[in-house]
């Protein structure tokens, strides 16, 4: 059933999407509920974060406006909304009010810090505030992944290293049994595998299939991937519970220059390495 949204809070919540603040103030004085929704169920105060206006957050707070709603499209809250814009100040102004760094969205169990990492316009500042505020970091979304998972799968080395300040763990297992690494290497995304190595992940961990980073590469073709995970040490000559070699994979995928690589008689020879990373490659 449509619900219908009266014209005055169809105004009042425009004013607040537009952070005409004196329409606003005059609308509450009136007075107005500050709680009204449109048709989505979303409130003056969701569009007023996704849009970063404070000083319009504010007074919404001051005449009583719930600080934490969840709409009706996915259940999302103000604070949702501002780190998907990537509105930092915002984001700050929302947990010194007190907003729950953990909360789910109801379609999919999503945190703020996962729509962070999601997005397009994801902000460093504000995954740090969220960080600082004590966001966990392994909290799994319905799709099974935590937030490291979504950087490595994304590529996003720069949230990535963010993540691993705040302790991350570079060892959790998403709901389908991969890590970060498994992720990085199965996308091509060197920059994260590197970070990942550097930071101590396993470079031969196994999945149910047991499969490792290096079947996934392979697999997929990504030999500059490849050639970083031979240089960390990584053995190419595992199989998988189906007895594939990451060498099999690669031939049975045509990726030929991969196969040079894993040939027992290649020169194995990596891409140069930290200073840290040596001292880890030589212990």
């Amino acid at each position: 059933m449509l619900r219908l949204v009266s014209t005055q809070n169809m105004e009042f919540i425009s004013a607040c999407a537009g952070n005409r603040l004196e329409a606003v103030e005059k609308y509450l004085q009136s007075p107005q509920d500050p709680d009204v929704t449109d048709t989505n169920g979303r409130r003056a105060i969701h569009f007023a974060s996704a849009n970063g206006h404070e000083e319009c957050v504010r007074l919404l707070v001051e005449a009583g406006a719930e600080k934490e709603p969840a709409d009706k499209v996915c259940g999302a809250t103000p604070l949702h909304l501002a780190c998907l814009a990537g509105r930092a100040k915002m984001v700050r102004l929302l947990l010194e009010l007190g907003s729950d760094t953990d909360v789910v969205t109801k379609e999919d169990d999503s945190t703020p810090l996962h729509w962070v990492v999601e997005s397009k316009r994801g902000s460093l500042e504000v995954l740090r505030l969220l960080l600082e505020a004590g966001a966990k970091t392994q909290k799994l979304k319905k799709d099974d992944f935590a937030a490291i998972h979504i950087t490595a799968f994304l590529g996003h080395l720069e949230m990535l290293q963010v993540l691993l300040e705040f302790a991350a763990d570079i060892h959790q297992f998403s709901g389908s049994g991969e890590t970060a690494l498994h992720l990085a290497a199965q996308e091509g995304h060197a920059g994260v595998v590197r970070c990942l190595l550097e930071a101590g992940a396993e470079k031969d961990c196994i999945m149910a299939t047991g499969a490792t980073s290096l079947h996934l590469a392979s697999e997929s073709g990504h030999h500059h991937v490849v050639e970083l995970l031979l240089s960390f040490g990584a053995d190419r000559d595992k199989a998988t519970e189906e007895g594939a070699t990451a060498l099999y994979l690669a031939t049975q995928h045509g990726h030929m220059e991969v196969v040079e690589l894993l040939q027992p008689t290649a020169k194995r020879k990596g891409p140069e390495l930290s200073c840290d990373a040596r001292k880890r490659h030589r212990q």
